[in-house]
């Protein structure tokens, strides 16, 4: 008798994903810090521990701590490649401040959030459309894309678009 191969999951469901990227160990001796989560009512994962995930809420985390909160219908997660791409009514929330787009992928790499499909920015002070957007937490700041794919309009600051 031939012995029986082990069977081989290639993918399992899995409700209340709670998902983070960690950014480059600090030299100081200062605690490594997160710099996104996901958090999923459920999706699935494939044994190349790439995630699929429905409803996801992330979080992106700047240099002082506050949250940019992005909601989505769907998306997906790969912790070897360390993106995350969301999907469907992408909305990103930091303070007074909200874009929307069809999809945003972050790349933990180089720490950013971006689109290149189309991008909507409201706050109380403006609403600008604009081709793309990135998201660089730790200027607390972003870049509004238009055609040439780099920030046309300059990089505007957080603080700059609140009403205080």
């Amino acid at each position: 008798n031939a012995a029986e191969e082990p069977s081989v999951v290639e993918s399992m469901t899995v409700s209340g994903l709670d998902l983070w990227m960690l950014g480059e160990h600090e030299t100081d001796g200062s605690e490594h810090r997160p710099t996104f989560r996901v958090h999923a009512e459920s999706g699935e994962v494939d044994a190349q521990a790439r995630y699929t995930l429905f409803r996801p809420r992330a979080v992106i985390y700047d240099e002082e701590d506050q949250e940019i909160v992005l909601t989505s219908d769907s998306g997906d997660l790969d912790q070897v490649s360390g993106k995350a791409h969301l999907r469907g009514d992408v909305l990103v929330e930091s303070g007074e401040l909200r874009l929307t787009m069809d999809e945003s992928t972050w790349a933990n790499k180089t720490e950013l959030a971006y689109t290149e499909t189309g991008v909507r920015l409201t706050s109380e002070t403006a609403v600008l459309p604009a081709n793309g957007v990135v998201i660089d937490h730790r200027r607390s700041g972003l870049g509004l894309l238009e055609e040439t794919g780099t920030p046309d309009r300059g990089w505007i600051d957080w603080s700059s678009i609140f009403v205080t």
